[in-house]
């Protein structure tokens, strides 16, 4: 870009540019884990669904693995019922779509809902609205357990440099996130807190 643009522009922006069937967001100091375009190709190709959603390994600043966080595998309708044991079933924040490098979808889900998705611009998680919103309108969605990227942690910025700041993020756009799309279903506001 000539200028910054800031994370949620700049997701857009590579998405409006791109001419495959798919996207797959990376974090500038994320990782690919060996294996990982073939098995997410391969995930794709054979689960045909719009979003598959994957697991990740938390590292350190110096790329050494911490743990695993995978989403429970399985293939998730789209039905309220099925999406909110899906979200509740979380092992943390990341897995609600928050962590961009941890699911790819068809570029179609993104396009479709460009001028909704871009009024999310300037909250860090305009590929959260993008996922949660393609859901309620009827995306599919499959979810493996294979961990295919890995997270470096403790990377400073704008975000995790002030303490209580991502706490305070995530929270915001909860709510922001439940009044735009949820507002009238109470069970996923409580699905969305169980992660959180």
């Amino acid at each position: 870009q000539q200028k910054n643009l800031g994370p949620d522009r700049n997701f857009d922006a590579v998405i409006t540019e791109a001419h495959g069937e798919y996207c797959w967001l990376l974090g500038s100091d994320d990782v690919v884990e060996p294996g990982g375009v073939s098995a997410l190709v391969s995930a794709l190709s054979s689960l045909q669904v719009d979003i598959v959603q994957f697991g990740y390994v938390q590292a350190n600043l110096q790329l050494q693995h911490l743990y695993r966080v995978s989403p429970p595998a399985g293939i998730i309708d789209a039905t309220p019922k099925s999406l909110t044991a899906y979200l509740a079933a979380q092992p943390n924040m990341s897995m609600v779509f928050t962590f961009i490098s941890a699911y790819a979808f068809r570029r179609s889900v993104w396009m479709e809902r460009q001028k909704n998705i871009l009024t999310w611009t300037g909250t860090f998680y305009i590929q959260m609205f993008a996922m949660h919103s393609a859901l309620v309108a009827g995306a599919s969605l499959a979810a493996i357990e294979d961990c295919l990227v890995v997270a470096r942690g403790g990377n400073p910025n704008e975000i995790n440099s002030v303490p209580g700041r991502f706490v305070a993020l995530d929270s915001q756009t909860v709510k922001k996130l439940v009044g735009e799309l949820y507002d009238d279903n109470p069970r996923i506001w409580r699905a969305l807190g169980e992660p959180f």
